[in-house]
C-alpha cells in the first residue's frame, strides 16, 4: 500500500538516496534531488556524471535503490508503465522514436496510457505543426529537429505532470535548438513539472529555475539558476568551453 497524496505538498517528484550500479560501478550515489510543481530544474555536469542514469531509474527504466516520490506519493515500488499513468514520463537521449512508423502510429503509442489521447495528439500537433504536415510520413524520414519534436511530442500524450528530458538538443542546428528551448520553457504553461539533463548549460540554466550539478555520481553544486550561472567555478567548467 503506498502513501496517499498530500495536496499541501508543492513538490512535483523528489528523489531521496537515489543509488544506480551497473555491477560493481556505482553510477549514481546517494542521490538528494526535488523538482517543485511547476518548475524547471536542470542537471548538469561533465560526461560521464550520472546524469542520464538519474533519469532511467527515476522512471523504472534501471534498477535503482532510493525513494521516488511523485506529486506527494511514494511511487519507489512502481514498474515503468504504472509510472507513466501516474504521471511521470521520459524523452530519452537519442529521441528513440520508431523510425519505421508513421509519425501518426510513434503518437497514438506515446498516448497508449491517456484517458484522451485523441484530444492529447490534437493539441501536440497544434503544437508541433511540422508533425501535422508530415502526420503520414515515417518518422525515420524526418530530420533531426522534426524527430526530437516527435520524441517530446510522445512523451506529452501520456499527459504527464512531470516530464524528464535527457539532452533534447544534443546534434541539432542552432534554429532548431532555438525552437525546442522555446517548447521545453512554454512546458511550464501548461503546469507541467520538468527535469532537464542537457550539455548546453548555459542555454538550460536560462530557461530553468533551478539547478543542480552532477560529478561522479553525487550532487556537488545546487541553486537558482542565477546563482549558477554567476559561479566563476561553473563558468570555467562549463562555459569557457562554448564557440
Amino acid at each position: 500500500m503506498h502513501d496517499t497524496v498530500d495536496k499541501t505538498d508543492q513538490s512535483a517528484l523528489v528523489l531521496r538516496g537515489l543509488g544506480v550500479s551497473y555491477g560493481v560501478i556505482q553510477a549514481v550515489r546517494g542521490l538528494e534531488l526535488t523538482v517543485n510543481r511547476g518548475e524547471i530544474v536542470t542537471l548538469i555536469g561533465p560526461n560521464g556524471a550520472g546524469k542520464s542514469s538519474t533519469l532511467m531509474a527515476t522512471v523504472g527504466l534501471a534498477d535503482r535503490e532510493g525513494t521516488v516520490e511523485l506529486l506527494g506519493q511514494d511511487v519507489s515500488e512502481f514498474g515503468t508503465e504504472q509510472l507513466v499513468r501516474a504521471g511521470l514520463t521520459l524523452s530519452p537521449e537519442g529521441r528513440r522514436i520508431f523510425p519505421y512508423l508513421t509519425i501518426a502510429e510513434n503518437l497514438r503509442l506515446g498516448g497508449a496510457t491517456a484517458k484522451n489521447p485523441k484530444e492529447i495528439e490534437q493539441r501536440m500537433l497544434e503544437r508541433f505543426p511540422k508533425l501535422r504536415a508530415r502526420y503520414t510520413q515515417t518518422a525515420g524520414t524526418l530530420s533531426g529537429g522534426e524527430q526530437q519534436m516527435l520524441a517530446i511530442a510522445r512523451a506529452l500524450m501520456s499527459d504527464p505532470k512531470v516530464v524528464l528530458l535527457d539532452e533534447p538538443s544534443l546534434g541539432l542546428a542552432p534554429k532548431i535548438v532555438d525552437a525546442i528551448f522555446e517548447t521545453i520553457a512554454d512546458l511550464k504553461t501548461l503546469g507541467i513539472s520538468v527535469l532537464l539533463v542537457e550539455q548546453d548549460v548555459e542555454r538550460a540554466l536560462q530557461i530553468a529555475d533551478r539547478g543542480y550539478v552532477m560529478s561522479h555520481g553525487e550532487i556537488q553544486v545546487q541553486g537558482s539558476s542565477s546563482d549558477l550561472l554567476t559561479n566563476t567555478d561553473l563558468k570555467d567548467m562549463f562555459f569557457g568551453e562554448r564557440k
